[in-house]
């Protein structure tokens, strides 16, 4: 997120009460969302008799019979993404011109001159937090889109009126100061989870980055972008940093993309994985393909994506870079005994980026 350094932000949520409950489904659509087989003796045993239409399915059909849901469940992911993608489209047929902030793509720029946007909308689910750098423009779009949900018949709660400094999700986003962080409660949850691991307890790396320090990191939105440019890069037998002096613009330029958007396996047509894997379109046709097995070797061809935005072939001069660090690095067998040359270049750039902040 990127907003004018002094400018006003406001933040304003609200959430929609028992979402899940709240979305109804048809038989068809429950075929996907089902639970395991039932015993129709058993059942009759429970209940005293059989609803009658699972009689009349039993004396036409020896299929296994499993019950299916009439709502949206929780527990199924892709109950999860169905419900995400109902809400955002419910607000975007209200607020059209309103950004929303989507996975993999660039944020909107909030800020009233060209290219900017004076509001926009971050959804998870069932909440809702719409920004803006307008305390008229936040609340008229969190009246909009309430108004919206409930002609539908979500009812929200938890409602936040327009505020400079509100929590969400276990983040404090202030708008006096543009720090974006964990709120005192998670970071207390912190403190006493680092405890724990001072007695060395039985924790994997994973277990240590995903249940302990993702999600404690600190953004501040009206930093500006550093002409310091850092770029890293790596193979099998070694790798290196280099550096640069861009203008904050061309640091912009490239900054705004990711670099990991710009390729994916397959074939120059095929969408990415993570589009195939949430295109609705397909998925319905067989229950087998909510939940895709992917074990082995991945097959395809590395591709990029045409769309994805060059920038300056100015800035892609090798000439204008200046090596910082250049190492080689021995392998032994699949892996490096230091734990990868990638990890290593990244690390290099990050330990790099600080040293000169400090």
């Amino acid at each position: 997120m990127e907003v004018d350094e002094g400018a006003p932000f406001f933040i304003a949520q609200e959430d929609v009460k028992d979402y899940f409950y709240r979305l109804g489904i048809d038989k068809k659509l429950g075929e996907y969302f089902a639970l395991p087989a039932i015993e129709p003796a058993l059942l009759r045993e429970v209940r005293g008799d059989l609803p009658e239409e699972l009689t009349q399915l039993m004396d036409v059909s020896g299929a296994r019979i499993h019950p299916c849901l009439k709502v949206l469940p929780m527990g199924f992911s892709w109950a999860f993404h169905l419900a995400h993608e109902a809400h955002v489209e419910v607000a975007r047929r209200v607020l059209s011109s309103v950004p929303v902030i989507r996975d993999r793509r660039p944020p909107p720029l909030l800020h009233a001159g060209g290219g900017g946007h004076e509001s926009a909308m971050l959804i998870y689910a069932d909440n809702c937090n719409h920004l803006g750098t307008c305390r008229t423009v936040v609340n008229r779009d969190q009246v909009r889109v309430r108004e919206a949900l409930h002609s539908y018949g979500l009812d929200t709660h938890d409602v936040v009126e327009c505020s400079e400094i509100v929590e969400s999700l276990g983040v404090r986003v202030n708008g006096l100061s543009g720090k974006v962080q964990a709120s005192p409660h998670r970071d207390w949850r912190l403190d006493r989870a680092l405890l724990a691991c001072q007695a060395a307890p039985a924790l994997s790396g994973k277990e240590l980055e995903s249940e302990v320090i993702i999600g404690h990191m600190t953004a501040d939105i009206f930093a500006a972008w550093d002409g310091h440019a850092l770029c890293t890069d790596a193979c099998p037998s070694g790798y290196a940093v280099c550096e640069s002096d861009w203008s904050p613009s061309e640091s912009a330029e490239v900054g705004r993309e990711d670099e990991r958007w710009r390729f994916y396996r397959g074939p120059p047509d095929r969408p990415a994985p993570r589009a195939a894997a949430l295109d609705t379109s397909l998925v319905f046709e067989d229950p087998l393909t909510v939940r895709p097995e992917i074990d082995g070797e991945l097959f395809g061809d590395l591709c990029e994506d045409p769309k994805f935005p060059r920038g300056q072939e100015a800035l892609d001069d090798t000439g204008e870079m200046a090596c910082v660090v250049g190492q080689p690095c021995k392998v032994e067998g699949r892996h490096t005994r230091v734990g990868g040359p990638q990890h290593l270049g990244r690390s290099k750039a990050s330990l790099q980026g600080h040293t000169e902040t400090w």
